[in-house]
């Protein structure tokens, strides 16, 4: 999680953050039980409950 490019202040196509994290662009598509806890801890970090802002754009 410590890679995720907001804490660089950037932002990057969920595809290529996966791509580079885990060699794999689709390992957070959706349904996935990755895209659940990369996006709960989203929430749980920046105290947000705004999900669907961050589903719909799918940058980081």
């Amino acid at each position: 999680m410590t890679k995720l490019p907001v804490f660089c202040s950037k932002k990057e196509r969920l595809a290529v953050y996966a791509a580079q994290v885990t060699g794999d662009p689709h390992f957070f598509d959706s349904n996935t039980f990755a895209e659940l806890l990369l996006f709960d801890f989203i929430t749980y970090h920046f105290h947000t409950n705004n999900e669907e802002s961050i589903l719909e754009s799918y940058e980081l």
